[in-house]
């Protein structure tokens, strides 16, 4: 989802979700950034690896462990190629 929430509002908003835990990556001004938010009650999260337009966890639940990379992919042309390039690198 989008949020289009100007990044000096950000800590603001989170605070209001109400949950304990969470990642950003600032976007420029409205374009990208990413949020991932969890609740530690729930989910045992560790960040891996966080770039300008992804962040990748790892995620323990029920005795299960699995990796997420949220991405996200900018409408630049020269930002789209920095992303491909670090998927590229982290494959």
């Amino acid at each position: 989802m989008e949020t289009r929430i100007h990044n000096s509002r950000v800590k603001e908003v989170i605070k209001k979700i109400g949950l304990p835990k969470w990642k950003i990556v600032d976007g420029l001004g409205f374009s990208g950034g990413i949020w991932r938010l969890w609740d530690d009650r729930e989910v045992d999260v560790t960040i891996d690896d966080s770039f300008f337009q992804a962040i990748t966890v790892s995620v323990k639940h029920n005795n299960k462990e699995w990796s997420l990379k949220t991405v996200y992919g900018s409408p630049a042309p020269n930002n789209r190629e920095q992303l491909w390039n670090y998927l590229k690198d982290k494959s």
